[in-house]
């Protein structure tokens, strides 16, 4: 009788496993999202620069993580492709963080108002004097 139930256990067993690995894998995910975007931010408003940002952003990581490989395929980007923008160089480090979208629009906000910020003062230091955009 006992052997009738052991398949059903055994098979609650490995559905339990599944959905332990999957909430552990999420959020593993989105505490590295986290932890990149505290690295990123404070980097950038440490310099207000986004190439030097990634660089030291970068530079925080193992050689080997994906974070850091990203963030150096982004500035391979930055030196040697035509466009040379900012967006596509930091889209990169989006793949590496999966498909959920959560994750995905905050680091991309982030970015955004990054390259803002930069154009901004651009536009702001090659204006003529007394003229305010």
């Amino acid at each position: 009788m006992i052997y009738y139930f052991l398949p059903v256990g055994a098979i609650l067993l490995l559905l339990l496993l599944f959905c332990l690995f999957f909430l552990i894998s999420r959020f593993r995910k989105r505490r590295r999202a986290k932890r990149y975007l505290e690295r990123f931010s404070s980097h950038f408003e440490g310099t207000w620069q986004i190439r030097r940002a990634m660089e030291e952003t970068a530079l925080d990581y193992p050689k080997r993580s994906k974070e850091r490989k990203a963030l150096e395929a982004g500035l391979y980007y930055l030196d040697h492709s035509l466009f040379r923008d900012y967006l596509s160089a930091l889209s990169y480090i989006l793949d590496t963080f999966g498909g959920s979208k959560k994750i995905r629009t905050t680091i991309s906000q982030y970015h955004v108002k990054a390259v803002e910020h930069v154009r901004e003062n651009r536009a702001l230091a090659l204006s003529p004097p007394g003229e305010k955009h």
